[in-house]
């Protein structure tokens, strides 16, 4: 996910693991505060990643949202206990959480966009260098360049770079479909 600095502020966050542990996984009990909902609630546990920067204003568009686990709201008070149920990496003091109650529209139609976007990847999902399908990417354009839940768009990879041997000189490949 992509988490903007107000909203990462807003979240509650781990402030310990039971028995003084310096991580957790599935069935240990972490210590959270903040903003918590009552007792059987469920959680997603987020570790805040690196800004995304935008590469055409050097902006951040936001932060990436790390998926850690999921979790379960045992006792509610200040402090919680939340109950690591299912994790995908060790969760940290510090992580962040989420309420698992998404507003994605279930069923929509695949089409494009009404107008032409030009953007680009900034991010790939855990680092991969090459993607393909499923792979998750964010882009430096969203809802506010006119795209909306469904749309789908071409990937280009960009020309390389060539030096001509015989000619001289760089030269710059024509872009291809990735």
């Amino acid at each position: 996910s992509v988490l903007s600095r107000d909203e990462i502020e807003q979240l509650p966050h781990v402030m310990a693991i039971r028995d003084g542990h310096l991580v957790a996984g599935t069935g240990m009990d972490l210590y959270v505060r903040g903003n918590i909902g009552g007792v059987d609630a469920g959680y997603s546990v987020l570790r805040v990643g690196d800004a995304l920067i935008d590469p055409d204003d050097g902006q951040a568009v936001g932060y990436e949202g790390i998926f850690v686990g999921e979790g379960v709201i045992r006792s509610s008070g200040d402090p919680s206990t939340l109950t690591l149920v299912k994790t995908q990496r060790e969760a940290r003091v510090g992580d962040r959480l989420i309420e698992q109650n998404f507003d994605i529209p279930l069923n929509f139609v695949p089409r494009a966009p009404d107008t032409e976007i030009d953007g680009r990847i900034i991010h790939v999902s855990d680092g991969v260098a090459i993607i393909g399908q499923y792979y998750v990417v964010v882009l430096n354009r969203g809802a506010a360049h006119g795209l909306d839940v469904g749309h789908v768009l071409t990937v280009w990879q960009a020309g390389q770079m060539v030096k001509d041997r015989v000619a001289g000189g760089d030269v710059l490949l024509p872009d291809e479909i990735a």
